[in-house]
């Protein structure tokens, strides 16, 4: 059977793929320094567009069950394009599910972001564990940890009878190894710090986030009372 003229063209279009309409650009919202803070620490929530190409956005807030970020409160500071927020000193009750929204001049609007959790809990305080845990002798090798189950990219400092040790190493690892000496009784502590997270406020000062110091620790020879 021929097909007529009309017939080919028809068939010739039907083989042409159509483009699918792309659907709205996706906000996309991020926290730092982290999803899980502690009281008093400085954090900046983040919201980007993903498939929104030149279009210049401002966006919006809202936190889950509760008011649009609007309130003018001294926390909150924020550009006139809202595109970041930053909250000082947090609060416990900065806790909750973030969401955003990009808003084009032309009028287009992003999908509304998926929603971000934020916990704010009290400042976090390590605690070291010595191995071996009993009395040891001159000489001996005594490994120090230092544990925090909370949260996630610190570094660890640790202090020896008051003075502050100078770190081991570039990895900068929550354990250190010591010598036994036959100085007696010694004693160590430690404290985490967020890794490569400072915070610009107040003016041009940077504030770091460290955590309470833990529990001193003794190191005895053995046989001393």
């Amino acid at each position: 059977m021929e097909l007529s003229p009309l017939s080919v063209m028809l068939l010739l279009i039907s083989l042409i793929p159509v483009a699918q309409a792309q659907g709205s650009p996706k906000a996309v919202v991020s926290i730092m320094p982290d999803l899980h803070v502690f009281i008093g620490e400085i954090i900046t929530l983040r919201c980007d567009i993903q498939g929104g190409g030149d279009t210049q956005w401002t966006y919006s807030w809202k936190k889950i069950n509760n008011k649009v970020y609007t309130d003018g409160s001294k926390r909150f500071y924020t550009d006139n394009t809202m595109q970041e927020f930053r909250i000082q000193y947090v609060k416990v009750s900065d806790s909750g599910t973030y969401t955003c929204r990009g808003h084009g001049r032309d009028s287009q609007s992003s999908e509304i972001s998926d929603a971000v959790t934020l916990t704010v809990s009290a400042k976090p305080k390590p605690t070291v564990r010595v191995n071996p845990q009993s009395s040891v002798y001159t000489g001996d090798t005594v490994t120090l940890s230092c544990e925090l189950q909370q949260g996630t990219g610190w570094e660890f400092h640790w202090h020896k009878n008051n003075q502050w040790l100078q770190n081991l190493n570039s990895e900068q690892e929550n354990t250190l190894k010591v010598t036994v000496d036959n100085a007696g009784e010694t004693e160590y502590w430690c404290r985490a710090r967020r890794r490569n997270y400072y915070s610009y406020y107040n003016n041009n000062y940077y504030r770091d986030y460290s955590t309470e110091f833990s529990d001193p620790v003794k190191i005895r020879l053995r046989g001393m009372s």
